[in-house]
């Protein structure tokens, strides 16, 4: 979705799968083969006869070389896992498969099958923990595949522990994937992962079992959806009540469909209201198409986006963005072009791409380096004045022209900006945020300044907590690492 506020980007790319390491920031090269007990609870009821297993390539389907056990009375589940395998599983979802015939303590015999997953923890697991897998745990972890820029799939133990970068950006997804459902449920963290049947939890309970019916109807038609797309990298479907994109917390108990495919080059995200049986469409809220493409280290994005986030009675609009990025070294350069179009009428097929030379709205430009073990980015943010920008404005139409541009002159342009973490200048710009992150005896602390001395600083520390702060540059100058 296009939002036209200031934002950094993240992106997760193609990967490899397995592997495993130690707590620290990298790989080990050998460990002894040596087993633990990691034991758990299947629950909806409690669940008998579901197959449970390590999703070790992120795919949400049991691959052979994956660790995997049956549930058994009470929903309970053991395997034992190797030390590379026990590091995975702070790292990877752990899927249950429920099919037709396990049995349900409460309802009896399952009659439809689902699936449900237990999201990565990023924290160390060991023999004495109990994980619980349930309707509740699989609704953060599919909105964490709706909020992923990119496929999932893309993921693995072995890249996910090999790239801190990537590590990061998954255990945000997870962070912001919890808050979501947090608000959207009214559950409180704590109880996103607790056994609800022993705790007596009828409150939770209640939203489990209405979101049984979600979980059954996205596995028959992801199952179609793959089938018609057999080479797609990621196809899936999710079904859920409550979304605020649809006009906030107007319709707490409807209905949503979503859809995410990436085939080929093109990204289509979907999202529709359906009726509460789930079988007929009622209005569509989104509608989103992503072209992608790469030559060298030049990458290219561009979306097309149709929405209506107001209710019901809202007016539909059409969003548009074009997106490149270069890297050269350890730097990596971006130019987004944004447009946009109200009071649309005639569905998606009306929103058609601009000419960006005379149509775009504003302008991000973003300068992201690594050095010294030192991450800094600076984003700057500009209005176009009938489509002209100050420097750049052959940078526009980017499917068409990117063949013909020279990446030296987008690097030249952005290399004389006032990039740098102490520097005060905006260039013109109508919003500028700059941020400098390290890593101090385990803790990463990430510092972003905004252009009006407005402060804040995440610190995330080596046992997965964190701690957010604000202040200005007046209040707190101890924070900042420039001298004016």
């Amino acid at each position: 979705m296009i939002r036209l506020i200031p934002y950094f980007l993240v992106s997760i790319f193609l990967v490899s799968c397995g592997g495993g390491s130690d707590e620290s920031d990298g790989p080990v090269e050998s460990k002894k083969n040596t087993s633990t007990d990691v034991s758990g609870k299947v629950i909806d009821g409690y669940i008998t006869g579901a197959t449970v297993f390590l999703d070790l390539n992120f795919n949400g389907v049991k691959d052979v070389n994956e660790p995997s056990t049956v549930s058994v009375e009470d929903g309970d589940f053991n395997f034992g896992l190797t030390d590379s395998e026990l590091e995975c599983a702070r790292y990877v979802p752990i899927v249950v498969d429920v099919p037709v015939g396990a049995i349900d303590a409460e309802l009896g015999e399952v009659t439809e099958a689902y699936q449900m997953v237990l999201p990565p923890m990023f924290e160390p697991i060991s023999s004495s923990d109990m994980l619980n897998i349930s309707p509740i745990t699989s609704l953060v972890w599919n909105t964490i595949e709706t909020l992923s820029e990119t496929p999932i799939t893309e993921l693995s133990c072995e890249a996910v522990i090999a790239d801190q970068t990537k590590r990061e950006a998954t255990a945000s997804l997870l962070e912001d994937a919890i808050k979501d459902v947090v608000a959207h449920y009214n559950i409180s963290e704590e109880k996103l992962f607790i056994d609800f049947i022993a705790e007596e939890n009828t409150s939770v309970k209640d939203i489990a079992v209405k979101a049984v019916k979600g979980l059954q109807k996205s596995l028959v038609e992801t199952a179609v959806l793959q089938e018609t797309y057999p080479n797609a990298r990621w196809a899936k479907v999710n079904y859920y009540f409550f979304s605020s994109i649809d006009g906030d917390d107007l319709y707490p108990n409807a209905w949503y469909r979503d859809l995410q495919l990436y085939d080929g080059n093109t990204i289509t995200k979907e999202l529709i209201k359906v009726s509460n049986d789930l079988s007929n469409e009622v209005r569509p809220i989104l509608y989103e198409k992503t072209t992608l493409s790469s030559t060298d280290d030049v990458n290219l994005r561009v979306e097309i986006g149709y929405e209506s986030r107001g209710g019901d009675d809202s007016s539909y609009s059409c969003n548009y963005k074009e997106e490149v990025s270069l890297t050269s070294g350890d730097t990596e350069y971006q130019l987004v072009n944004l447009g946009g179009q109200a009071n649309v009428i005639g569905g998606f097929e009306a929103c058609q791409l601009p000419d960006f030379s005379t149509q775009s709205i504003s302008r991000y430009i973003l300068y992201n380096s690594t050095d010294a073990g030192i991450d800094k980015a600076t984003q700057f943010s500009f209005s176009s004045q009938d489509g002209e920008f100050d420097a750049l404005n052959n940078w526009t139409n980017l499917l068409q022209s990117i063949a013909t541009l020279e990446a030296s002159e987008l690097i030249a342009h952005v290399e004389s900006l006032p990039y740098d973490f102490c520097e005060t200048y905006d260039a013109g710009a109508d919003f500028v945020i700059r941020s400098r992150s390290e890593t101090i005896d385990g803790d990463k602390i990430t510092l972003q300044r905004e252009q009006n001395g407005n402060l804040k600083r995440t610190t995330k520390f080596s046992d997965g907590t964190s701690v957010v702060e604000h202040s200005t540059v007046a209040s707190a100058p101890s924070w900042d690492y420039c001298i004016w």
